[in-house]
Formats: structure tokens, C-alpha cells, sequence
């Protein structure tokens, strides 16, 4: 016979799974029904008062003097609902040398809020019907026997008194959870809170929320809820949080609207797709990639930390578009800065600890992902080009400890300015910072196709390449195939495929071994270029016109759009080849992590493929 689930479980499901499947598919619907159920539960759920557990957990030894009694326990304690529960401790069996293994137990102590008890009584009856105290196993159950529980009502268990004789086992541990009950549905939001917060928050992360939001927090007032997440919901149901439980500290979002752009360079086609032989081929399409606007910011007093998240006094200064806190996935500060789509003025931020010496003035370079090769060279970095002339010249560059040293010297290459090296860790404070919108900005968020969520301003890339690589002519011949080390987007049989590439005459190069100057000098003469698409695109800048990119990705990047579009910068053809991804789309509880989960590239495509860029190079080049 097939079980029925548990109620609360087939609640909790009903609003878990169509958000899952939202998370994957940005299924519109699937999210609105989970929203519709859980507004009707809770209007019809609101004076339901909240049940506490308190889990005693431990092991008893057979003894015919002492043993646990859940009749006993329920006449010495009136009023508390107490459940026992035998579990199997194989490890204690072993250590007493029985083959008795259902000697652990846990002891379910479940109390109403606000209902006044007496205080609890829990122990080992012996043969005197008197109730024998456990010790504790550890430290911390030792110190937790001697305090209160006071969300319960449940008071100290005291330990054993000197000279008393201790029960014959141990309490491992004591925990205590809001009680989920399938008979008393007041306290399945409570449960929802502790279980499922991530789902339960985007439910409530509308406009149209509101009020469901504050009955929320209002069922979870006393709840055992994640104190970080019990302030996230607060803020999303008042703007603002009564009583703090967590470190993170209210600020009001400034969105600083810019003026003319600092330079206003052309915009560019939006690259779209044809597949072409084994490749998926990018052309210049009819669109134009939106432009980026930039004004430089002069703060007084400021605060930067994670590298680029900028604070003044209780403000967050969302500088950047791609990294506005109203967005549900900003990479790099994902874990710091907490914002809401239905309460966009205010944000959450968990403010680092300061360092110790303040800075006079400074300028931004380095952001919340300069760690990474492509957001340093293509995003923060051309900033270094685009300087407003009221800025003195021995104002520092400030960049984190995270920045590649190769990224130091290509901007050294361009600027004889000081550098400032800070600790992302830490919050540092300046006196005068100078901050400018990074030049390329793609959006992290899955809800929104690459193609929109991409913008640009062309000059100031332009810019560096004419710096580095000057007007001298470099005549394309190299062909390369990247090797790729990263733990994201693996191409797993990446040794099956560089065999074939040197077959083919290409050279096997790791970047991440090259200084500065070695990038510069491979890259400006490589005809074909040949990896896994990953941080490397940046360099495509460096390449010259005509030469070629075969990008290696999987199925489910085909449309990103990125690479594309900083290779058609300086006209270079830009190819994908495909590969499967090593799992599915249901292996995963969201979009992002599978997008960049693992594939393989079958060797019959990538030779194919391979053979069709080299056809092209030779075309252009000769062979």
C-alpha cells in the first residue's frame, strides 16, 4: 500500500517544488501558484499559536535498575507533550559488548508558546521510581544543561549533583526546533522559515507580498529561524528590521543617475547565431549592444570592501547596474549584500571589520570579482584610461590583494601611477574615493537572456588596446589551443582533445603560467585560438583583425553572448563548439550552478570543427 505523504510535507512541497522549478526554467507560472497557495494558507492560518520542540538525544545502557519510561516522564511532567523514540547505536552496542543495538533513544519535549509549566523533570527512572539525571557526552551538552530554553518554557535539565549516581548512558545532544505538527498548521510557516528559506523568500519577494510577508514575520517572531534570514524577512516585509538578530546592518540603496557618458564611443551589433558546419558561428546582427553610462562619483568618507561594494555613512552606493542589490544573483557579493526586487531602496549588508589605516583618497579599479582574469582586464581595469583631469596624478589606484600580478603589470604597462593594494576581508576608509560604472557590464542573473543583459562602452577598451599593442603591424601565424584550469564549466576530456589539436600543428598553452608580456606577444600574433571559453576571452582583445576564436563550451552556454561580442571588437570570427553537459537541468535546485556545471566534447566534433577554423585562417593567412 502506497503511504499518503505527511500534510505539512505536501505542504511544504506544494511551495518548494514550483520554485525549484522556477529556479530552472524562470517559469513565470510554476512561481505564481506556489504564491497564490501560500497568501490563501496564510490568511486563513493567522491565530494559530506556535508549538516549540526541545530533542533530547542520547543512549541508555540495559540495566535493570535504571530505564527510560515515557509514561513515567509524562505523569511527573503535566502539560508538556512528550514523545520517545528508540534509535539504533550500533557504536555503543560494540563498546558495551551487546548485541542490543536500539540503546539510543530520543526524548521529544513539545510545549505551546506562552503556556506556563512547571519546570520540566527528564531522567532515567530506577527501581525507586525516582528520576536519575543523564551526564552530558560533551562540553557543549554540558553547558546546555545548565541553561534555560526560554522560547520553550523548558527549563535547565540539571546534571548530576556531586556524589549522585549518574544514569548509566549519555545525553549527545540537545537541540531545540519550532514543532512542525500535521494536526496544528500554525506551525508549518514557521517550519517553512526554518526548512526552506531560500524558497520561501522568493515567494514573498513581490509587491503583491506584502502583507503575506508581515504575517510571516509575525508567525516566526519566536521561531528558531537562521537569524540572518529572520532579518531578511523583516526587511522585506517593513523596509525596515525592529529586532536585529544578525550582524547585517540596514543601509538605503543610492542609485547615483549618470550624466553624459565620459566618452561616448559607438555602439556595437549585437552578435547573433548561425550554425555553420560543426560550428555555432557569431555574425554582427541588426541590434546594437546598449551603452554603458559612466560618470565618475567623488565620495567623501567612504568605505569599500569585498573589493568593490561601496558604502557611505548607512548608504550602499550601487555604482554598478550588473551588481544592484535588487537583482537576485550578483556574483562575488552574493554572500554579503542582501537586496530585494519589492524593496528596492533598502538593502542589507554585512560590513566587514575595519582596517586599521585610513586612507586620504583613492581611486576604484578593482571590483566584486577582480580575483578573476576577465572581470579585471575587460571591466575594471579600462576604467585606468577614462580618468576625469580633476583627479590629482599621484591619487593612488586602489585594487585588491586578489588581482592577478599579471593584471598589476598590464596596468602598470599603461599608467605611471601609484598603486594601492588593499585587503578585500577588510573595510578600508578613504577620505576621497573616485568611483566609475565599469565600461562592459553582462547581468549574473539566469532571468534575464545574455543577449539583454549585456552593455557597453567600446572606447575605453579600444583604448587599452591601442596602449599595449600601439600601430605596429603583427602578422597573425601562431595557432594555439588554451589549456583551462578552473573549477567551473570543466571541459572533462579536455586530454582527449589536445592530442588532436597538436595533430593539427597547434601549440598546447597554459595562460595562467604566462607573465604579462608573454600573453601580449602570443595573443596579438595568434591566427586561431582554440579552448575552453572561460576567463581567457578576455584576450581576444589583444588578437589581431581577421584571426580566429574556436570557443569550446557547452549545450547549455550556446547563447552566451559575451565572447562574441569582445572578439568582434577588433573583427575577429568567433565560433562555439558544443558539448553535452556531464548532468541535467534536474540535477540541480536552480539554473546558475547548472549552467556552468561540467561537459564533454565527443573528439569526431571537435576534429571536424577544428579542421573547418584552420580552413578559414588558411584562407585569410595562407596555409
Amino acid at each position: 500500500m502506497r503511504l499518503r505523504p505527511e500534510p505539512y510535507r505536501a505542504f511544504r512541497e506544494s511551495l518548494a517544488k514550483p520554485v525549484a522549478d522556477y529556479w530552472r526554467t524562470n517559469d513565470e507560472n510554476a512561481r505564481e501558484s506556489a504564491r497564490h497557495i501560500l497568501r490563501e494558507f496564510v490568511a486563513n492560518n493567522r491565530q494559530r499559536k506556535t508549538r516549540f520542540e526541545l530533542y533530547l538525544d542520547g543512549w541508555i545502557a540495559p540495566s535493570l535498575s535504571q530505564r527510560l519510561s515515557i509514561r513515567r516522564l509524562r505523569r511527573v511532567n503535566p502539560g508538556y507533550r512528550i514523545t520517545l523514540r528508540r534509535t539504533i547505536r550500533a557504536d555503543v552496542a560494540e563498546s558495551l559488548g551487546t548485541r542490543r543495538t536500539r540503546l539510543g533513544f530520543r526524548v521529544i519535549v513539545s510545549v505551546r508558546k506562552g503556556v506556563a509549566l512547571a519546570p520540566f523533570a527528564f531522567g532515567a527512572v530506577e527501581r525507586f521510581r525516582q528520576l536519575v539525571p543523564f551526564p552530558g557526552s560533551n562540553a557543549e551538552v554540558e553547558e546546555a544543561l545548565t541553561q534555560s530554553y526560554p522560547q520553550s518554557g523548558v527549563p535547565s535539565i540539571r546534571i548530576p549533583e556531586e556524589g549522585e549516581r549518574p544514569v548509566h548512558g549519555y545525553l549527545d545532544s540537545i537541540t531545540e526546533s519550532p514543532r512542525i505538527s500535521d494536526i496544528d498548521p500554525g506551525t508549518w510557516i514557521a517550519g517553512l522559515a526554518k526548512e526552506r528559506p531560500r524558497e520561501l523568500y522568493e515567494l514573498l519577494d513581490d509587491a503583491s507580498m506584502v502583507d503575506t510577508a508581515q504575517s510571516v514575520v509575525a508567525a516566526i517572531a519566536d521561531a528558531d529561524t537562521d537569524p540572518e534570514w529572520a532579518d531578511r524577512f523583516e526587511m522585506l516585509a517593513h523596509g525596515s528590521i525592529a529586532r536585529r538578530r544578525s550582524a547585517l546592518r540596514v543601509v538605503d540603496v543610492r542609485r547615483p543617475t549618470p550624466a553624459a557618458a565620459v566618452v561616448p564611443g559607438s555602439a556595437r551589433p549585437l552578435p547573433v547565431w548561425a550554425k555553420e558546419g560543426a560550428q555555432l558561428r557569431a555574425h554582427a546582427g541588426r541590434d546594437r549592444i546598449p551603452h554603458v553610462e559612466q560618470s565618475w562619483l567623488h565620495l567623501t568618507d567612504a568605505l569599500v570592501q569585498d573589493g568593490g561594494t561601496v558604502l557611505v555613512g548607512d548608504s550602499l552606493i550601487a555604482y554598478e547596474p550588473a551588481a544592484d542589490p535588487a537583482l537576485d544573483f550578483v556574483a562575488g557579493q552574493w554572500d554579503s549584500v542582501y537586496g530585494s526586487q519589492s524593496r528596492t531602496s533598502r538593502a542589507l549588508v554585512r560590513r566587514r571589520n575595519l582596517a586599521r589605516r585610513r586612507h586620504p583618497e583613492g581611486i576604484l579599479l578593482s571590483g566584486r570579482n577582480d580575483n578573476n582574469w576577465y572581470h579585471w582586464l575587460i571591466e575594471y581595469l579600462p576604467r585606468a584610461m577614462q580618468l576625469d583631469p580633476s583627479i590629482s596624478d599621484e591619487v593612488p589606484f586602489v585594487v585588491s590583494e586578489r588581482t592577478p600580478q599579471a593584471g598589476i603589470d598590464a596596468l602598470s604597462s599603461l599608467s605611471p601611477r601609484p598603486v594601492l593594494r588593499i585587503d578585500s576581508r577588510l573595510a578600508h576608509r578613504f577620505d576621497r574615493l573616485h568611483v566609475l560604472a565599469p565600461p562592459v557590464q553582462i547581468l549574473d542573473t539566469t532571468r534575464v537572456a545574455w543577449s539583454r543583459g549585456l552593455s557597453m562602452n567600446p572606447e575605453p577598451l579600444a583604448a587599452v588596446r591601442r596602449a599595449w599593442l600601439g600601430t605596429d603591424s603583427r602578422p597573425p601565424g601562431k595557432r594555439i589551443f588554451l589549456q583551462r584550469r578552473s573549477a567551473h564549466r570543466g571541459l572533462v576530456n579536455e586530454d582527449d582533445l589536445i592530442p588532436i589539436a597538436e595533430a593539427h600543428g597547434l601549440t598546447v598553452v597554459d595562460p595562467g603560467r604566462l607573465t604579462w608580456a608573454q600573453q601580449v606577444d602570443l595573443f596579438s600574433h595568434a591566427a586561431l585560438v582554440v579552448g575552453a571559453s572561460g576567463a581567457v576571452m578576455a584576450n581576444y582583445l589583444l588578437m589581431g583583425q581577421g584571426s580566429e576564436v574556436l570557443a569550446i563550451t557547452s549545450e547549455q552556454l550556446h547563447d552566451f553572448v559575451l565572447p562574441a561580442a569582445i572578439a568582434q571588437l577588433n573583427d575577429v570570427g568567433f565560433g562555439y563548439v558544443l558539448g553535452a553537459g556531464t548532468a541535467g537541468l534536474r540535477d540541480y535546485d536552480s539554473r546558475n550552478p547548472w549552467l556552468h556545471s561540467d561537459f564533454l566534447l565527443p573528439p569526431q566534433r571537435f576534429t571536424r570543427a577544428l579542421r573547418e577554423s584552420i580552413d578559414r585562417i588558411g584562407d585569410r593567412f595562407g596555409s
